[in-house]
């Protein structure tokens, strides 16, 4: 475990977290493999919104979502930033289902984190993450997975998940 303290500018004062620690985990992704992440939350959490950060293009995990996680924490939001997939991926090749089965293995080892309030924990995507996102409640849907009345995606999501689907049905037309 790792702790951090330092001003938390930027942040209304009644949430500000002076001090948030870092502890490492790994968790089984949904084909039976295994990644690492690392759990950022205020220090002393517990029964805290949660976000999952879903990655952008390219390979693996970047300095940038620990730095956003941290930032969540001292928000009092418990972030999980974990390692992205990358065996298979490539400019030409994204399986954004294999992506959105990833995110949902982080929702679950979000969830089961005494930090995390369970019931509210959500996915933050970035770039080619803002993709995975929503196609994660299309995976709920085709896998008889539960997905909380879709309060994962929050109104954003839900919204921009139908618009996705609106277009599928136009064959790709926006």
């Amino acid at each position: 475990m790792r702790w951090r303290s330092g001003c938390a500018s930027g942040i209304p004062p009644a949430h500000a977290q002076d001090d948030t620690t870092a502890v490492d985990i790994t968790f089984t992704r949904g084909d039976g493999t295994t990644t690492t992440g690392t759990v950022h939350a205020p220090a002393g959490a517990t029964g805290r919104p949660g976000v999952v950060l879903v990655h952008g293009s390219g390979k693996g995990r970047s300095a940038h979502y620990d730095l956003t996680a941290d930032a969540f924490a001292r928000a009092g939001i418990v972030a999980l930033a974990y390692g992205k997939r990358t065996e298979g991926y490539t400019p030409a090749h994204r399986d954004y289902s294999l992506l959105a089965d990833d995110a949902l293995a982080g929702l679950a080892a979000l969830r089961s984190r005494p930090e995390v309030d369970p019931a509210r924990v959500g996915l933050w995507g970035l770039s080619e993450g803002g993709w995975v996102a929503p196609a994660r409640r299309f995976a709920v849907g085709r896998r008889g997975i539960p997905d909380h009345d879709r309060r994962e995606l929050g109104p954003a999501g839900r919204a921009a998940g139908m618009g996705e689907r609106d277009q599928v049905r136009r064959g790709g037309r926006a």
